[in-house]
């Protein structure tokens, strides 16, 4: 008992020094970039790269100091969910609130990790990003970053995470889209689908995933008519690019919504809904595969039909 406040209690309180440099990983480091003209920031790392509602973040970066400074900015670390709400948030001094800014000598490197625990009602799936920076007290305003080619950005993203629930079953067999994507089913509103001219239906396509897709895909929802045009169509990543495709993960179902407008001209009669994915950058489309791992198709399209009355 004579010992531990000696062997146990001081060692904890013992303040963090100066690191050599980003040793944790080679991932950590980034391109510098200025916090005003005195600080850069030259790693960020977030883990884990997948939490669940209730679980905790772990944001690691790592400042160095440019120039000799007099006033003591607060670090900051946000987690901000989908819609752009906050999270979670954490404001102290850096260093793990040990060493202010204004004792920081030319040259220093500080590593610094922020714990953020994010609440059990968040909303998900979605893509949990982690926002770091510094704010000066006596300005009321962050430092502005620049990146290492004289860019100004809004913010500082460190890294991203999956925030979603974690399924304990694999998902039902659906049509299966390469790279670990299969599509579940289709729901209306209205249901059934019968609408009327410059009005609109909305179609959730339930997802689900296997493994890792390796890409963000786009979604295509097009309604098309007798001769194979489409008269309207919802295409973008899943839940308005919320939760991009390459978040999932194996285990995941994914309620992904589409709002299909009806042209104010478009004629009375049924229309084929056809349903895939491709990438942005190409246009190349997500193939279908059967039991076998052939590819069957570039889409899939709904069985029924989209009702267009007067």
């Amino acid at each position: 008992a004579t010992l531990v406040p000696f062997t146990v209690i001081a060692p904890a309180y013992v303040p963090p020094r100066p690191v050599a440099g980003i040793s944790d990983s080679a991932t950590a480091r980034i391109s510098p970039i200025r916090l005003g003209d005195q600080v850069e920031l030259i790693g960020a790392q977030v883990t884990p790269d997948r939490v669940q509602p209730g679980e905790q973040l772990e944001v690691t970066v790592w400042w160095r100091a440019r120039r000799p400074m007099s006033t003591d900015y607060i670090a900051f670390a946000k987690v901000f969910g989908r819609k752009h709400v906050n999270l979670a948030q954490v404001n102290r001094y850096p260093a793990s609130g040990w060493v202010v800014t204004s004792q920081w000598r030319v040259g220093d490197i500080w590593r610094d990790t922020f714990r953020l625990r994010l609440p059990r009602d968040a909303l998900a799936p979605a893509v949990a990003s982690v926002e770091v920076g510094l704010y000066d007290v006596t300005a009321k305003a962050d430092l502005k970053p620049v990146a290492s080619d004289g860019t100004v950005l809004d913010r500082v993203i460190a890294g991203q995470a999956s925030l979603a629930w974690r399924e304990s079953v694999m998902p039902a067999p659906g049509t299966r889209f390469g790279d670990h994507i299969l599509l579940e089913g289709f729901r209306f509103e209205p249901d059934p689908p019968t609408v009327a001219p410059g009005r609109a239906v909305t179609v959730t396509l339930d997802w689900s995933a296997d493994g890792r897709p390796s890409r963000a895909y786009t979604v295509f929802v097009h309604l098309l008519g007798a001769d194979e045009t489409a008269i309207t169509q919802a295409d973008g990543q899943p839940l308005g690019a919320e939760y991009p495709t390459s978040f999932w993960d194996a285990g995941e179902r994914v309620a992904d919504p589409h709002v299909l407008v009806i042209p104010p001209g478009a004629p009375p009669g049924e229309y084929r809904l056809r349903v895939g994915l491709y990438l942005l950058e190409t246009g190349e489309r997500l193939p279908v595969l059967d039991a076998n791992g052939q590819i069957v198709s570039d889409h899939v399209d709904w069985p029924g039909r989209i009702t267009v009355v007067k």
